[in-house]
């Protein structure tokens, strides 16, 4: 009789240890689940997200019946938007790209911006100014591909002078508003518009070079350090 008690014991005991067992198993499972869904949402990216979609509604006049539909908004993506007459909007990634097409903000070899690239810059401070707590822009200057002459300038290549034509471009955007604090400043310079010249053939090389003489802005969400 005695070994017959001590086998259930034995029986009962191996029995509460499975059971353990698979309760454990759940509990990591359950905790596996709640870090993988933890770590795959970020606040700060649809913050941001949330942010450029209202950037673009503003720069690009975006209808407010379309700015509703998530479907519409999605698809603002990796798309040239026109805003107005003159500006071109484009989302990469967090990036906001605006660029000038049809403008000439330099006259060759000079640093001094144009009536019509002024004008232009202005336009952008003012429907960008709502933003710029949140954000940051980078300007970006450009030359056409004449040789610059040392003995002519006091810069020494295209690069420099799209650098210098960046900061032209930074203290028109000061004076109307926008804190040099909340901009950046890039030469690039041989602008990409060059390489397709002659494409065009309803416009003529001039035109086409003069168009070359570009600024682009590029907003990004600011950087916590």
């Amino acid at each position: 009789m005695k070994r017959i008690r001590s086998k259930r014991r034995t029986q009962i005991h191996s029995s509460d240890e499975g059971s353990w067992a698979i309760s454990y198993g759940d509990m990591i499972t359950l905790l596996l689940g709640f870090f993988i869904m933890f770590f795959s949402l970020n606040p700060k990216k649809a913050k941001n997200e949330k942010l450029n979609q209202a950037i673009l509604s503003s720069l690009a006049a975006i209808d407010p019946i379309e700015k509703n539909m998530a479907d519409d908004i999605g698809q603002l993506k990796q798309k040239e938007l026109k805003a107005e007459e003159d500006m071109v909007v484009q989302q990469i990634g967090e990036r906001i790209i605006i660029k000038f097409p049809n403008i000439s903000f330099f006259k060759s070899g000079s640093t001094t911006i144009t009536p019509s690239g002024r004008a232009s810059i202005v336009k952008f401070s003012k429907k960008y100014m709502p933003y710029v707590g949140s954000t940051v822009v980078q300007v970006v200057g450009f030359t056409d591909d004449e040789p610059i002459i040392k003995s002519k300038h006091l810069f020494k290549d295209n690069l420099e002078l799209s650098a210098l034509r960046a900061v032209s471009a930074q203290r028109t955007m000061m004076i109307s508003g926008i804190p040099l604090d909340r901009t950046r400043i890039g030469g690039h310079g041989i602008s990409e518009y060059v390489k397709k010249i002659g494409e065009d053939v309803s416009q003529d090389f001039a035109k086409q070079r003069a168009i070359a003489r570009t600024i682009v802005f590029v907003i990004e969400p600011e950087q916590e350090l």
